[in-house]
């Protein structure tokens, strides 16, 4: 009896001891799983040390002078500065890691070719082909400048012929090159791009008009220069020379430039009949209308020569000039562009021919350095335009000022 007791004895003291012994190493598992003082600081520490994209950028506001800052859809942060050497710099972050990003992470690999062709395109939209060569012909520094909607690209230190001294730059809206974009970004509902043929009223603008065409091949490389400088002229045809010269009249009117009346046989309208007149300046828009479906509103009298009975007669605005280069006269190129150099002043209207190689050679000469001098030149409708004169028929026009 008393060796069962003690069995039992013996039994419940084991049980105890390991009821003891699991309490015990629950209690202390328990303590391991819980953060220690130490545990505590090092997560603190790592916290501290996640990276800090509004620090990094105070950083760079306290060493550069910083351009902008453009934070995209909360993942990525653009800082254009200058650097410690004075040119203009861009670098991208992302905003978790701090990696710094080029532009072959943001541009998809197999896209490139398209991306740069897709920016060309929109280069010679806006700007002078003279620009766009230089660009593509001579080296410089291109900075990038990623924003929420669009990129703005800008382009330093390239060598322009002739001399270009503005800023040049071009903005991309993101709806053009999103098929080419890695990141996530805004697309706008709707967007314009930059386009050279938008002039502004309150720049240097002069009209230039070219008389007795069309003449062919001539008047395709007068129209060719102008494209090319984001420029554009008034034709003023005589109404023989358009029936063989179809393809001529179609094609200007395809540009910005217009087209208006010379007469039919270049006739001198103060001495011949008010009804020979009537005739020749009918004539001349009946074949315009026949050609292009247009009639005539503008009329440049051959020789400058009208009266005020001739003119109160018709619908259409009669355009003189202000500016005669002579071209006629002068067959030389350097005078021919000085001529007009020093006779620019807003609201002229130049008066040209685009009969004669000279004067072909001449606009091709000077309308680069017009573009580069900052000054516009326009047809004679888009200069009345942009002076905020209404062109009224029944009256004569020698300038806009």
């Amino acid at each position: 009896m008393e060796s069962s007791n003690n069995k039992i004895d013996n039994l419940i003291i084991v049980v105890i001891s390991l009821v003891l012994i699991v309490c015990f190493l629950t209690l202390n598992n328990f303590n391991s799983s819980y953060p220690t003082e130490e545990h505590k600081s090092v997560t603190t520490y790592l916290k501290s040390n996640k990276f800090d994209i509004d620090n990094e950028i105070k950083k760079y506001e306290k060493e550069y002078e910083v351009v902008s800052v453009n934070k995209i859809n909360n993942t990525l942060t653009n800082i254009v500065f200058y650097n410690q050497s004075g040119n203009l710099d861009s670098i991208v972050l992302e905003n978790e890691s701090g990696n710094i990003l080029t532009l072959d992470d943001l541009i998809k690999k197999d896209s490139k070719d398209l991306f740069f062709e897709k920016v060309n395109e929109l280069l010679q939209l806006k700007y002078a082909s003279f620009i766009v060569d230089g660009i593509n012909t001579f080296p410089g520094t291109i900075v990038y400048e990623f924003k929420n909607n669009e990129l703005i690209i800008y382009y330093k230190n390239f060598v322009f012929n002739p001399a270009y001294n503005k800023d040049v730059f071009l903005h991309v809206n993101y709806n053009e090159i999103d098929e080419f974009l890695t990141f996530k970004h805004r697309l706008d509902d709707e967007y314009e791009n930059e386009d050279g043929f938008k002039y502004d009223p309150n720049k240097t603008t002069v009209a230039i008009s070219f008389d007795d065409g069309p003449n062919g091949a001539k008047t395709q490389r007068v129209l060719k220069v102008l494209e090319n400088n984001k420029m554009c002229a008034t034709f003023f045809m005589v109404g023989n020379k358009m029936y063989n010269q179809r393809d001529t009249l179609n094609q200007v009117l395809l540009t910005h430039s217009e087209i208006g009346s010379h007469s039919y046989s270049h006739i001198n309208m103060k001495r011949v009949k008010f009804n020979k007149v009537v005739e020749e300046l009918n004539k001349t828009n009946d074949i315009f209308k026949d050609i292009t479906g247009q009639e005539f509103t503008l009329v440049r009298p051959p020789y400058g020569a009208y009266t005020d009975d001739i003119i109160k007669n018709f619908n259409q605005s009669f355009i003189l000039w202000n500016v005669d280069t002579n071209d006629w006269r002068y067959k030389d190129v350097d005078y021919l562009v000085d001529h007009i150099l020093t006779h620019i002043e807003d609201g002229n209207i130049i008066l040209m021919h685009d009969t004669y190689e000279t004067s072909v050679q001449t606009v091709e000469k000077v309308l680069p350095i017009l573009y580069a001098k900052d000054i516009q030149v326009v047809s004679v409708s888009k200069l009345a335009e942009l002076r905020n004169v209404n062109l009224e028929s029944g009256k004569a026009y020698h300038y806009f000022k």
